[in-house]
């Protein structure tokens, strides 16, 4: 499918659901089905996000697994997401029942202090991201300092850096939260090594790549 779309990059959405069975809730997990789509891509605009916290707080990991990118989960995304974009921001920040930093609506979150990147950790009910995992990788390749762990939401006011990741965002700087700005106020210098270097390993320029991406002949 992604060799018939002829060159250029593609953005790839594999969904995989159970068919169709007699009316109820009951799962039928012997029915699974599984669709692919696939569009060309273009590198979203250079920009930063100014983002809000959500009023919503994440699901809990005892209520809908958030390891798991089920649809029925983003339920919680979207009315954060669509209280945010009302408001004039970019995204949402969710916290937990506890108060915790656990992610926006579809991305995961960093925050730079003292040159030392954070971000939550697993057992905050988030996604494991995918772009997630690979900054983890480019950062600490270049020798920059990585904590998981538990992030209070008065962190985030002090942060030197906000960013954010996603596979359709890749990496993007974060201006304000709440509108307090970022020391930075944008990409700042831990920021912009991880943006670059993302970039360069989506597109199999960096020396990682290799053992990341999958080629796809004409």
């Amino acid at each position: 499918m992604v060799r018939a779309g002829g060159a250029g990059p593609r953005y790839v959405r594999p969904l995989v659901y159970l068919g169709y069975g007699s009316m109820g809730v009951a799962l039928d997990l012997s029915e699974v089905r599984v669709a692919i789509a696939a569009w060309s891509w273009e590198e979203p605009p250079e920009r930063v996000w100014r983002l809000v916290t959500s009023g919503w707080r994440r699901n809990h990991q005892d209520a809908i697994p958030p390891l798991a990118k089920t649809t029925g989960a983003y339920l919680n995304s979207g009315l954060a997401k669509l209280a945010a974009n009302r408001g004039g921001y970019d995204d949402a920040v969710l916290l937990t029942a506890s108060g915790h930093v656990s992610e926006c609506s579809a991305a995961n979150i960093f925050l730079v202090k003292s040159g030392v990147l954070h971000t939550p950790s697993v057992e905050q009910g988030i996604l494991p991201g995918i772009t997630r995992a690979t900054v983890l990788d480019l950062a600490r390749d270049a020798g920059i300092t990585v904590v998981e762990r538990p992030v209070a939401h008065a962190e985030l006011y002090t942060a030197d850096e906000l960013f954010v990741t996603g596979t359709a965002t890749g990496v993007v700087p974060v201006e304000s939260l709440d509108d307090r700005p970022t020391t930075a106020r944008g990409a700042g210098p831990v920021t912009t090594v991880l943006r670059d270097g993302y970039r360069q390993a989506a597109a199999g320029r960096h020396p990682a790549a290799a053992d990341w991406l999958t080629p796809v002949g004409g």
